[in-house]
């Protein structure tokens, strides 16, 4: 009985808290009332919202991580066969001297070994770590024209979590390394050509290199020298960046490449342009004419083996292998990335560009890592919007249940477009946060909604007013509501360093 009277209590009280509660016409006038009833207009919203939604699905690019700027860069400088401290004296400390000039350096940190000098530089906060490293670079130059001549020419590279291998393959086939390697450059050149493709690294190969075995006595007959032979070598064999030029692909860089390929094209490169003192003709002295040239396979620095599948438990007889090696630019979708490289390959077989046997096995694919998160949070989203429902239609009714569910999927589309928009990225953190602000929006519909039903069913006050009420009495509990849990993340804005 007591408890019976507890429940009648409860429910006069609800009714009493209802029944002093008076309908302002001014509520009619506010912006937010217009819609209520200009249905069309909702539905037009609701139609924008989806389109919105659908458009940012094209663009929006998918990432296994967030793109993280970790401020730091490393100088390497091969010196072979020198011992420590000779790599410090003529190597490290021109290095350390020139670096300390860049005004965004906050520290640095030198390893010297057997030949090889390496510095890790920590750049200050806030800074462009990508214009810090071309200024770096400008300086390690200058040190590097000091150099000794053996030293190999210093490599100044930005460290970035985005410069790991996205999609790695290896590629093998009943071949010599030479032939294999070749198709694997094919492979590559083609897969630079995607677009958001950084570069494709090659690792495993053997490399073509020529030797050219010079005749001391047609050379002497000719009045030649040695120099005279190098001279034209690297006169004609180079390679040299002029600029790049930013565009909406990313950023390319002009070259003059000049290298040669072909044995060919060794032979035929001239010397120098003699005269005949006898018959006053003109000739050109050709490499050819003084040395011979053959092609060797270049002492390899990596070892690639591939098993192509497991058989009765053990694995079966490695093959050479090459391997490739897959790095994304910042920005682009991952997916579309693997989708168009595959397509690539695809349309090499059926060209006949390469062996339509040759065998090329995935290691790894980081877009499977993304498909996977993106089915999780679509189930996820599916099963709260479905638990959504079904709650609020055992306790309130149906329409009601409907609008609470269709809270979540409108908010979904509008942060996926405004995502877009800020050329943001969708990634297992930011898949993270949508699911955790589920339980938010979920916890402000209930609110709203039986708020609504609580006004309703006094009698006093039809479903617009009774909406608008809603508004005036809740609106301030529930912003303040949302804004605590913003502010409580937002804390993570003002966080520095390789966390922030």
């Amino acid at each position: 009985i007591f408890m019976n009277d507890s429940h009648s209590k409860a429910r006069d009280h609800s009714h009493d808290s209802v029944e002093h509660i008076e309908y302002d016409p001014e509520l009619g006038k506010g912006w937010y009332s217009a819609f209520l009833s200009r249905t069309r207009v909702i539905l037009l919203i609701l139609i924008a919202i989806f389109v919105a939604w659908f458009l940012a699905l094209k663009t929006l690019p998918l990432e296994s991580n967030p793109e993280v700027k970790i401020g730091k860069a490393v100088v390497s400088v091969v010196y072979p066969g020198a011992p420590p401290e000779t790599v410090e004296d003529l190597i490290t400390k021109p290095i350390e001297k020139e670096i300390t000039r860049v005004k965004w350096i906050d520290t640095y940190e030198s390893t010297i070994r057997n030949g090889v000098s390496s510095t890790v530089v920590t750049f200050k906060s806030n800074t462009d770590a990508a214009d810090v490293t071309r200024q770096m670079k400008d300086q390690v130059d200058l040190a590097a024209s000091n150099f000794p001549e053996d030293a190999k020419d210093p490599i100044v590279k930005e460290v970035s979590f985005s410069d790991q291998p996205i999609w790695v393959m290896a590629v093998s086939w009943d071949m010599d390394s030479i032939t294999l390697g070749d198709y694997a450059d094919r492979i590559a050149d083609e897969l630079e050509k995607v677009p958001w493709v950084q570069d494709v690294q090659v690792t495993g190969a053997d490399k073509l290199e020529y030797q050219i075995s010079i005749n001391p006595i047609a050379l002497s007959s000719f009045g030649l020298s040695l120099e005279n032979v190098n001279t034209a070598l690297k006169s004609k064999n180079i390679n040299l960046p002029l600029d790049s030029v930013n565009t909406s692909d990313g950023e390319h860089a002009i070259t003059i490449d000049e290298r040669i390929y072909k044995i060919d094209e060794i032979l035929n490169l001239p010397i120098v342009q003699i005269t005949n003192a006898n018959t006053n003709s003109q000739g050109i002295i050709r490499i050819k004419d003084v040395a011979s040239v053959r092609a060797l396979a270049a002492d390899r620095s990596t070892i690639s083996r591939f098993a192509p599948q497991i058989q009765s438990g053990w694995l079966a007889p490695t093959t050479n292998s090459v391997q490739l090696s897959v790095v994304k630019r910042s920005g682009g979708s991952i997916l579309d990335l693997v989708d168009l490289g595959n397509k690539k390959i695809e349309e090499m077989r059926a060209s006949w560009r390469i062996p339509s046997s040759l065998n090329i096995k995935t290691i790894q694919d980081n877009s499977e890592r993304i498909r996977l998160d993106l089915e999780q949070l679509i189930r996820d989203g599916i099963i709260t919007v479905t638990i959504v429902i079904l709650v609020h239609f055992a306790v309130i009714g149906v329409i009601e249940a409907f609008v609470a569910g269709l809270a979540v999927p409108i908010v979904f589309f509008i942060t996926f477009a405004v995502m877009a928009f800020a050329g943001q990225t969708l990634n297992f953190l930011s898949m993270f946060a949508l699911i955790l602000s589920l339980g938010l929006l979920v916890d402000d519909a209930i609110v709203v909604i039986t708020a609504i039903n609580q006004y309703k069913r006094s009698g006093k006050f039809s479903t617009k007013e009774a909406i608008l009420l809603v508004i005036r009495d809740f609106k301030r509990v529930l912003i303040s509501t949302t804004l605590t849990v913003v502010w409580i993340f937002s804390a993570m804005l003002f966080m520095t360093g390789l966390i922030g």
